[in-house]
């Protein structure tokens, strides 16, 4: 409200200045044309924003086994505050989060896929207020895979996978490598979480060896 307050402000002075009592019309100042794409744009944008919180809060899931995605087929749960609930997927396999979201609450996912399961609690519960991708995935054989080197793109103008650059992240990390290398780890098991955001978001990936 306090924007479209403004806008109209900003509106009226432009206008205020752009007519005169029924003479001749300016043309507008640069600043005068600056304010007017302002306030379209700023509309714009809080037409959009109001149309993306009206859309449903979908989480999307992927299970990853070794740098290969595979589709996720198994059970998806939620825990909120201890109660425990299983969710069920749509038409498109997506699961809607259909419960409002706080800072207040302690939020675990878990996911029952390919004789594994995934237990994991979100450092920040908003992670999941607006829908979110979850990746979980595992990396098995430390020795083995870690021999085979980081992976890069097939020909120098692709960009790697987003897949690739998680596994790559494994094994750059020394201290893994360390580990793998004394055979002190044999598997290492992450979630990745991708909120679903109203402009630029940020991963954050949980990780277990």
């Amino acid at each position: 409200m306090t924007t479209l307050k403004t806008n109209i402000l900003i509106l009226t002075l432009v206008l205020s200045t752009y007519l005169t009592f029924g003479q001749t019309v300016k043309p507008l100042t640069a600043f005068q044309q600056d304010s007017l794409f302002s306030i379209k744009w700023n509309n714009e944008q809080d037409s959009l924003r109001a149309e993306f919180y009206k859309q449903p809060k979908l989480i999307q899931l992927t299970f990853e086994k070794n740098g290969k995605s595979k589709p996720f087929k198994g059970r998806f749960f939620i825990s909120v505050d201890s109660n425990e609930f299983e969710l069920q997927p749509n038409n498109l396999g997506q699961y809607e989060v259909s419960f409002t979201v706080d800072t207040s609450q302690t939020i675990i996912l878990k996911a029952i896929t390919d004789k594994e399961t995934f237990t994991q609690k979100l450092s920040r519960p908003t992670q999941i207020k607006n829908g979110a991708t979850v990746v979980f995935g595992i990396v098995t054989d430390i020795q083995k895979q870690s021999r085979k080197g980081i992976r890069k793109p097939r020909n120098e103008d692709d960009e790697i996978s987003t897949k690739d650059e998680i596994y790559n992240s494994f094994f750059e990390d020394e201290n893994i490598l360390s580990l793998a290398r004394q055979k002190k780890i044999k598997r290492i098991e992450y979630v990745q979480v991708t909120p679903r955001v109203y402009g630029c978001g940020t991963s954050t990936k949980y990780v277990k060896y």
